[in-house]
């Protein structure tokens, strides 16, 4: 009587995730709340130029709310791991909700760059970024690491997926509502998806507390490797972040602007199937290689976005990058 081999459904690691209580309930409120980041630079791009102001002018305040956010979010990071999510959450969004109305205030009067890149920063500084929350609650209901790479490969995929459905409905609503609908599809997706998130409290970890080691020093910082990681992550993500703007610019340029929202979510449904075969691979090589590799991988797939002269060649190197 011969026997069957067991077959190997490399993916079922996914399905498992959600039998954990709940996991959809904060997946479906980070995703909603994910959508701020993705829509918003889109949003800022579109209608900044739509009031007459240059790409220039754009680029520099979507750098300002992104880098304001940056530096912003190791101070918040301590802020919930001390009083928790839901506490820092619900002021946190509402400051936002705040400052977003005075960036639209902002273009609206036709300020001058610097006064649109100084509300940015400002609102920047106080946007929620669900993406870390959301792998702290992974880390509290799939403890271990053959856990949590499903878990992580599901996030990589989740963020690709984020990238895809947020840029898509903003060109549509700039384009066909008005310049404002953008913008406010980032306040009403910011307000909804992060107080969802925040009401979650049967996932959420557990406040630390003041202690004197949290107050010490500058915390992974100090660890060599993670130093290393940062570095590279930044080199990355300022090529990545580049590339919004860029390819509203080149679909622009070829009077292709209402697509601009589709090409970009071409681009991140590669980075959604890279990041769930990722997650369901058995990889057996060390993280620091699998860094280089991946690294090499993607610094392959920029150079030739410097050869796009077309929309068509602009569609097929996204594909490839």
């Amino acid at each position: 009587m011969s026997t069957r081999p067991p077959q190997v459904r490399p993916f079922a690691a996914y399905a498992r995730l959600f039998d954990a209580s709940g996991a959809k309930g904060f997946v479906a409120a980070g995703f909603v709340s994910r959508l701020t980041t993705s829509m918003v630079t889109v949003g800022l791009v579109l209608s900044i130029t739509a009031r007459g102001h240059s790409y220039a002018a754009a680029g520099a305040t979507v750098a300002a709310l992104l880098l304001a956010s940056g530096l912003a979010l190791p101070v918040f990071g301590r802020l919930f791991d001390r009083y928790g999510q839901h506490r820092v959450l619900r002021p946190m969004v509402a400051a936002f909700g705040a400052l977003m109305l005075a960036e639209i205030g902002a273009i609206a009067a036709g300020a001058p760059t610097w006064l649109l890149a100084a509300a940015a920063a400002a609102a920047g500084a106080f946007m929620p970024v669900a993406g870390p929350l959301v792998r702290a609650r992974w880390a509290k209901i799939s403890p271990g690491t053959q856990q949590l790479r499903p878990a992580y490969g599901f996030e990589s995929a989740t963020i690709a997926a984020v990238s895809i459905a947020g840029p898509r409905p903003v060109p549509a609503l700039v384009t066909g509502v008005g310049w404002l609908a953008g913008l406010a599809a980032v306040v009403v997706c910011a307000l909804a998806g992060t107080l969802a998130l925040a009401a979650q409290r049967g996932t959420e970890p557990e406040p630390s507390g003041e202690s004197a080691r949290s107050r010490r020093g500058a915390g992974p910082l100090r660890v060599p490797a993670l130093r290393a990681v940062y570095v590279v992550r930044f080199c990355f993500a300022g090529a990545l972040g580049a590339m919004p703007i860029a390819t509203i610019a080149i679909a622009t340029a070829h009077h292709d602007r209402p697509f601009s929202g589709l090409l970009i979510g071409l681009w991140g449904t590669t980075s959604m199937l890279a990041g769930l075969f990722y997650g369901a691979l058995r990889a057996r090589a060390p993280l620091h290689r699998r860094l280089v590799g991946l690294g090499i991988l993607l610094a392959a797939g920029l150079p030739p976005l410097l050869s796009v002269r077309s929309t068509v060649t602009l569609v097929v190197s996204l594909l490839l990058d």
